[in-house]
């Protein structure tokens, strides 16, 4: 059995039955990791869950390679699952509420600033610009300093209000398990 089937069988949802209002075949997802499904797929599958996509994703993501994923809610869990070189980060949103310094410079980095701003910040590109940079120009924390070099090899393929998910992109087999 496919991930895909083994997700949607546990949520109860009939693949026939989704699939019909798509252009993707759900043969051509068994063949597929999940890290390639189309967004449209992810996101109808979100819709019909009532959840975000990052979290569908995520818990995909846990059935194919189970152990791969790590769940950073503190400072110290992101900054180990870095230095492991996990396969898949994700930053669930009630941790990037915290705004510690770290993650503050963790997602400026990886260009998913997601902190509170102010209202003028928010509404506008150019303070939100500003913003971005008077942070990137602050003394990084040491944590950051040290797993800088890391976070180079990881690219973002989720960002929503669920959370944040950071892969892994250096050579297959440099990424660890748990």
């Amino acid at each position: 059995m496919n991930v895909l089937t083994v997700y949607l069988q546990r949520h109860n949802l009939n693949p026939a039955e989704l699939f019909e209002k798509t252009k993707v075949e759900e043969k051509d997802l068994h063949q597929t990791r999940v890290m390639d499904y189309p967004e449209d797929v992810i996101r109808m599958i979100a819709r019909r869950l009532r959840k975000y996509p990052s979290i569908v994703l995520m818990e995909l993501l846990k059935i194919e390679h189970p152990g791969a994923i790590s769940m950073a809610v503190s400072d110290y869990g992101l900054v180990t699952a870095i230095e492991n070189k996990m396969a898949y980060i994700f930053i669930p949103k009630n941790y990037r509420k915290i705004q510690s310094k770290f993650l503050q410079d963790v997602l400026i980095e990886k260009r998913i600033f997601q902190l509170e701003m102010g209202w003028i910040t928010r509404i506008n590109i150019i303070g939100k610009f500003i913003y971005e940079t008077f942070l990137s120009l602050m003394p990084k924390s040491e944590e950051f300093e040290r797993v800088e070099s890391i976070l180079e090899s990881y690219e973002v393929k989720a960002h929503d209000e669920g959370g944040s998910l950071l892969y892994f992109i250096g050579p297959a087999n440099q990424y660890r398990t748990r």
